[in-house]
């Protein structure tokens, strides 16, 4: 059996890569892969943001299935770990703790390498403050108290474990090592560990208690790792932006003089969004102005980005690269591995530099590596340089990965899959009254690769796709059988494409599935239809929110719905596609909460 290398990088929109969007590639080592590789560029994630979105890939179930999101990966069946863990693989994951990989997942992952801290923050922003909300406005039923003791409960198990493997397991930290004070871990442990006493003691009090308390309650104090020291600002500021100010300069003004040229915004529109905040308080136009602005400076607001508050989240993808060779490096036994990566340079904070390395001859040749990009990225281009800079720079430390693996011998016995979990709101064009929270494509539209030498059926497969294709497509090429709870199709069953995708999410915050609106959409190569059904009503067919003719409208700019005729055959057959979904996922989360008693997770 072949190794298994999977690199999700973070918010990628599939019109970004190769030579698609500037005319010199952004991924000129990917491009020299894809002879062996099956290529879809018309992939689709099922939500905008990443835990909308991985459910789908890497459980292959729509995402909204077993109650969606809401616990992350870990109602569903089967996820990758265990799939592989279950054929013999030794496993490899490099992950952050507040991704929510709880007990039940991570046993199947043989060597855990935190890449960041545990955040309460994003769980009581995900997860909590929408009911703090409710109930300030009525009382919680049981339905409710039931899904979030049951959430507490893994938050509390995954977080112990992740204080117990960083204290006991100097692997587990590898990454963490010189951002860890050990000693603030076991203090910190300890004091989780008499919460968690407490919420056992009486679990719906304790709810309520956290819910009245917020940020204020003791949940919110622990925490050991400080995220903002990641990048190595210091000497950040003191070497590297000093030593680089040649390019950085050039790259500013090459990013406003485009813009300003290609991407142009017309008064009209500025007064329009202006007065659309000043009569309404509509913040969608101030969104808009403030979009316009970052598209003409997105190197100056990566540049003080550095500086204020957290800009990046986890150690570079070099450094996870480097780390994970030195592994592979240890290996001594003959069974496959199988090694997960997820990189975040190309999210909305982006970097093209290895910013947690004091080297300054290393970051000068990834700065001059950019320079050459933003020299040759076409006199025609639009949007923001540094976002395709930060895939120059995934491009060349995915093109390190593969020098090992040359290397090393490697290269022939395993495969490789690149994959994006979701699209990108910050790649400014076109330019939008809002970002991550909509239906447009950019955010959807994802790239896959998976290569393998001398791959059978390799090629660009150009039809659509949903991203629970992905890991059916991988298991095709490497030989091994899908789960039967999977609901996905290998690209090269499925040679043609889907006849339409269907998105699927909660909106923003909490996905609460019982009094929230969902939020859906369909779309086939001539229209995209967009839809915010209540999950405690019916399904209305005439409420389309959002319409676009992607014929005579590819970039969704005109909102039709209110002009299209819902009876049309075509668009019935669009709608009646959501309908059926709507149908399908109340029936399946109702049947999950009345099961949810025995269900581990």
């Amino acid at each position: 059996m072949n190794n298994v290398i999977t690199i999700l990088v973070d918010s990628v929109f599939s019109e970004c890569i190769s030579s698609r969007k500037t005319k010199a590639s952004s991924t000129p080592f990917i491009d020299t892969l894809l002879k062996d590789s099956i290529y879809t560029p018309n992939m689709y994630s099922f939500g905008p943001y990443t835990n909308a979105a991985t459910k789908g890939l890497y459980c292959s179930v729509p995402t909204l299935e077993d109650y969606g999101y809401y616990f992350g990966i870990n109602a569903s069946e089967y996820n990758p770990y265990r799939l592989f863990k279950e054929n013999g693989y030794e496993t490899y994951g490099f992950y952050y703790p507040y991704y929510l990989i709880s007990n039940k997942t991570k046993r199947h992952i043989d060597h855990s390498v935190y890449t960041s801290g545990f955040s309460f923050g994003s769980m009581w922003k995900g997860n909590f403050e929408y009911y703090q909300l409710i109930k300030k406005q009525r009382p919680l039923n049981a339905a409710e108290y039931e899904i979030l003791r049951r959430f507490l409960a893994m938050v509390f198990d995954l977080w112990l474990e992740f204080y117990d493997s960083i204290l006991n397991n100097a692997e587990a930290r590898l990454l963490l090592d010189r951002y860890t004070d050990l000693q603030q871990a076991r203090e910190s442990r300890e004091s989780l560990n008499a919460q968690q006493i407490l919420f056992l003691a009486d679990e719906r009090k304790y709810v309520d208690t956290l819910l009245d308390m917020g940020a204020d309650h003791a949940l919110a104090k622990i925490d050991c790792i400080d995220f903002s020291v990641f990048a190595d600002t210091d000497f950040i500021k003191k070497v590297i932006y000093p030593q680089n100010k040649d390019i950085t300069d050039y790259i500013q003004r090459r990013t406003r003089m485009l813009n300003r040229r290609n991407n142009k915004v017309g008064g009209r529109q500025l007064l329009s969004a202006l007065g659309k905040y000043l009569l309404h308080r509509d913040k969608e136009g101030l969104r808009f102005i403030y979009n316009v602005a970052c598209s003409r400076n997105t190197q100056r607001k990566m540049l003080s980005d550095t500086f204020r508050g957290i800009w990046q989240e986890m150690p570079s993808a070099k450094s996870q690269i480097r780390t994970a060779i030195d592994m592979l490096e240890q290996r001594r036994t003959d069974s496959p591995f199988y090694l997960s990566f997820h990189f975040l340079e190309v999210h909305e904070r982006v970097a093209y530099f290895s910013y947690d390395r004091q080297d300054a001859a290393e970051a000068r040749k990834e700065f001059e590596t950019a320079r050459e990009l933003a020299e040759n990225c076409g006199d025609d281009f639009r949007g923001s340089l540094v976002y395709q800079m930060a895939l120059r720079y995934i491009d060349s430390c995915i093109e390190e990965l593969f020098d090992y693996l040359n290397r090393s011998g490697l290269a022939d016995s395993t495969t490789v899959m690149v994959v994006a979990d979701h699209g990108s709101s910050y790649t400014y064009y076109p330019i939008r009254e809002n970002v991550v929270n909509n239906f447009h494509r950019e955010n959807y539209n994802i790239p896959m690769v998976i290569w393998q030498k001398g791959l059978q059926g390799a090629g660009v497969y150009e039809g659509m796709y949903t991203s629970m294709d992905a890991y059916p497509t991988l298991l095709d090429v490497v030989g091994l059988q899908k789960p039967k709870s999977w609901q996905g199709k290998s690209v090269r069953e499925l040679s043609r494409g889907r006849e339409y995708v269907v998105t699927e999410y909660m909106g923003p915050g909490s996905p609460d599935m019982m009094t929230k609106q969902a939020w859906l959409s369909v779309r086939n190569k001539k229209y995209m239809l967009a839809f915010y059904p209540p999950m405690n009503e019916g399904f209305h067919r005439e409420k389309v929110a959002e319409a676009y003719d992607l014929e005579h409208d590819p970039l969704e700019m005109k909102n039709i719905a209110g002009k299209i005729d819902i009876n049309d055959p075509e668009i019935s057959f669009l709608i009646q596609q959501v309908e059926n979904r709507f149908t399908e996922i109340c029936a399946n989360r109702d049947r999950f909460l009345a099961g949810l008693a025995s269900i581990e997770l």
